[in-house]
């Protein structure tokens, strides 16, 4: 966390990530790569064809990092790696060198990874994001039912978009153009039954 409050932090940060953005409209070797932030959190992410390539675009991304923390005076805290691809979408631990920066803790040889509340696979298919957040608002739906008969339409309706709703649409705009026409389906059907818990409607 940061005690400099969001709007001052945004101001502070925006240099480091205006150069990150810049570094990111490159072509370097055919990886690509995309900055993200919230809060006082910093992401970035790499793709690229060979695990080499991506760890010195990584490294390259880092640096800008480093050198704007130590002409700000601004103490970088945790910095992470979570690694996906490879052969059956993993890479391990001899694949590549470790990312140089001092505090940093490499995570190889995962098959999925959360960033800002969306989990990404090796495929950015994220099925698997469906499938958790779908876990997770069809256990939400069941406990609905069970107040469907003592709790008005109105009720119902806040209760589905606060216990339901928000956990679908969280991010949508990450993850749902990636997602497959049965993940789509999954998660009309899961809707079109809140609807009908809702209204109390049979069909």
């Amino acid at each position: 966390g940061t005690i400099l409050g969001p709007r001052l932090w945004s101001l502070v940060v925006d240099p480091l990530l205006r150069t990150l953005e810049d570094h990111c409209r490159e072509d370097v070797d055919g990886t690509l790569a995309i900055v993200s932030t919230f809060a006082d959190d910093i992401n970035f992410a790499v793709q690229g064809p060979r695990p080499d390539e991506v760890v010195a675009r990584a490294n390259r991304m880092l640096q800008f990092v480093a050198a704007w923390s130590r002409a700000e005076g601004v103490p970088i805290g945790m910095l992470s790696a979570t690694w996906v691809g490879g052969d059956g979408g993993r890479w391990k631990t001899g694949d590549f060198e470790p990312l140089q920066c001092g505090a940093l803790q490499c995570v190889p040889g995962t098959d999925t990874f959360r960033l800002l509340g969306a989990w990404f696979d090796a495929g950015f298919t994220f099925e698997y994001h469906v499938d958790r957040i779908l876990s997770a608002a069809n256990y939400a739906l069941y406990t609905l039912c069970q107040l469907a008969l003592m709790a008005s339409e109105a009720k119902l309706r806040v209760l589905f978009q606060a216990l339901v709703l928000e956990r679908l649409l969280f991010a949508v705009e990450v993850w749902y153009p990636h997602t497959s026409a049965a993940s789509r389906a999954r998660l009309e059907d899961i809707h079109l039954r809140g609807c009908r818990l809702i209204t109390g409607a049979v069909r």
